[in-house]
């Protein structure tokens, strides 16, 4: 404890005093001279073992997540070692398995003391520090093969065989840690220039097999810190100011996971993380992600994100952080018992940071209902209520194209109601789906070839295009409605510099009515005459057209659409089926679509009304 407090007292001064490059190195260096010189450093706590037995024995949800986790290491014991296996250019997958397995087998080494776990862990860490590489030309995989490494090794530390612990050392630094100073691999390591998911993962990966060998590398590892301090800031700047993370909610818990090891286990082994936990909107961002998940469970999964529920274990360690329990009261409830199959790779760190959750605090209010949050990718949320199946949820957007992982989505919305989604977002296609085939995925100007995916481009979005072009990249739609407690639950995107010189004007504002119904009204201004307006919803139900009125059902459950548009407009639908022989197939998903052409004014209204059905 001693040397945590000291270090403390020293990160704090030296950040409240000139921060030139000289007194951060020489701080850094103190912090590792300070630094926890004891196995296990990383998360672990003295107590946490300790803790965690007690805790199984007065919350059953908690013994559930437990003993599932130990059901996942059984099911490892006879299975063989992952082994080096690219799938396109990536050895991803193989870098996640490892981690899965080495994590859960040494969380359960601990938890029950039974050697074979031990053992089968010491095997896939001895195979994996074997390979020829990690896979430096795609650093994600380096990345997450040095934190399995780097937790197995530290978390093992007395129990693995001496020759296996230097071993360990060696690959660290043969297969991640050298390549640091190394100017050959100056484009490998563009990562840490970034300013999304990337910088947070391979911070995080190389900061943990740094800290579990700074005792034999003091020098380079006050260095490390520096960099860390520098360029892990560039990747916290996208929560500012409100915690909305611009690559979306599936990106939320693959950089935000790997964000907040990177915090914990800088504490948990120097006493301090470099107070980058400060960073405007990054712990908001637990805020954030409740309010992007809608009553049927899906999240608005704008951007490159995933239209499925997914584990959110670095919500654990916010609500530790911050002593609130209602971060996690989702992730609580989940059935750990019904759960078939694996669990996500880092689910034993969520048992450890709960671990050290105090739940008998007071609860926190309600969350509101009305939700507005600013950021490159501005969101205005609604609900009728928290904890209801039924409500009704209407989640909308604005933002740019050329974000990392950024889809033509600006304008766009997601819609819940008696627990089905009615308007959707197809969500991403599988990356090595295109790259096999020689599709250039990643550029992000306006002629990349990125636009050219249905799934990706305006056309299969909710929102509205102007005689079917692409969006501009780089038009930003900002959302410029202010909360408002007298008016009802309202927003307004300018969507102007979407369509760059098409219009001189565009609008999309939503309307959450008291009744629960939703008005979309965008109003454009500036067309030429002729200019064809096609305003989109792509939805899994079934459509039945009315003119000007449609119906779409799920099962029993109907809504009702109606569009009153100047000049006149009726509804049609459309096939989500894509003219691409690259682009994956959209079974069971349909666009309601409203085509209104351009008088000689040069102005187009659309107001589409949405009754979802309500279940008392």
């Amino acid at each position: 404890m001693t040397h945590l407090i000291t270090a403390l007292c020293l990160t704090l001064i030296a950040l409240m005093a000139p921060t030139a490059a000289a007194d951060d190195m020489s701080h850094d260096q103190t912090l590792i001279r300070y630094m926890n010189r004891e196995h296990p450093r990383l998360f672990l706590q003295p107590d946490t073992w300790k803790t965690i037995r007690a805790k199984r024995a007065t919350d059953p949800h908690f013994n559930a997540l437990v003993t599932r986790l130990e059901h996942n290491a059984g099911d490892l014991l006879d299975k063989p070692p992952v082994v080096y296996h690219k799938k396109g250019r990536r050895l991803l997958s193989v870098s996640r398995e490892a981690l899965r397995r080495i994590l859960v087998l040494a969380f359960t080494y601990h938890t029950t003391g039974e050697k074979p776990y031990l053992h089968r862990a010491a095997d896939e860490i001895q195979q994996v520090i074997g390979f020829t590489d990690w896979n430096p030309s795609h650093y994600l995989d380096v990345a997450e093969m040095a934190a399995a490494v780097a937790i197995g090794y530290d978390w093992l530390y007395h129990d693995l065989d001496p020759q296996l612990r230097a071993d360990i050392q060696q690959a660290l630094w043969d297969h991640a840690l050298s390549h640091i100073d190394d100017p050959k691999r100056e484009r490998e390591l563009a990562w840490m220039r970034s300013t999304h998911n990337w910088n947070q993962v391979c911070f995080g990966g190389l900061t943990l097999a740094m800290l579990v060998t700074a005792e034999q590398h003091p020098q380079r590892a006050a260095r490390w810190l520096d960099k860390v301090r520098q360029g892990n800031p560039l990747a916290l700047h996208a929560y500012a100011p409100d915690g909305v993370y611009p690559e979306g909610p599936s990106y939320w818990v693959y950089g935000t996971s790997y964000q907040v090891m990177l915090l914990d286990a800088l504490n948990t082994a120097l006493g301090s993380d470099l107070l980058l936990s400060h960073a405007p909107g990054f712990l908001e961002s637990a805020d954030y992600i409740a309010h992007v998940i809608g009553p049927t469970g899906l999240p608005f999964n704008y951007s490159d994100g995933d239209e499925k529920d997914q584990q959110k274990s670095a919500l654990f360690w916010f609500a530790a952080h911050l002593n609130r329990p209602d971060i996690i009261a989702n992730e609580r409830a989940r059935d750990w018992n019904a759960m078939t199959g694996s669990i996500d790779r880092i689910t034993p760190l969520a048992a450890v940071w709960w671990a050290r959750l105090d739940d008998n605090n007071e609860p926190t209010p309600p969350q509101p209902t009305v939700w507005y949050g600013q950021g490159e990718q501005p969101l205005a949320i609604f609900r009728s209520a928290w904890n209801d199946p039924n409500a009704h949820f209407l989640a909308t957007k604005g933002g740019r194209a050329s974000l990392n992982h950024g889809q033509m989505d600006a304008g766009s919305f997601v819609l819940d109601a008696a627990g089905h989604r009615w308007a959707s977002d197809l969500g991403k296609q599988n990356y090595h789906s295109l790259e096999s085939r020689g599709i250039n995925l990643w550029g992000r100007q306006q002629d990349s070839q990125r636009w050219e995916i249905y799934r990706l481009n305006h056309q299969s979005h909710n929102t509205i295009t102007i005689n079917d072009q692409p969006h501009r990249v780089d038009g930003q739609a900002t959302l410029v409605t202010t909360p408002d407690q007298n008016l009802p639950a309202r927003a307004v995107y300018d969507l102007t510099p979407v369509f760059g010189d098409q219009a001189t004007s565009v609008t999309r504002a939503f309307t959450f009515t008291p009744d629960n119904n939703i008005l979309i009204e965008d109003q454009l201004e500036g067309l030429q005459p002729g200019d064809r307006v096609r305003w989109a919803m792509m939805t899994p139900a079934t459509i039945t057209l009315h003119g000007t009125t449609a119906t779409l059902r799920q099962q029993q459950q109907t809504l009702r659409a109606t569009v009153d548009a100047t000049p006149a407009a009726d509804f049609s639908t459309l096939e989500a089926t894509p003219t691409n022989d690259f682009d994956a197939p959209n079974p069971g998903h349909r666009l309601l679509i409203v085509n209104a052409t351009a008088p000689d004014s040069g102005s187009v209204r659309i107001a589409v009304t949405l009754e979802p059905p309500t279940i008392p």
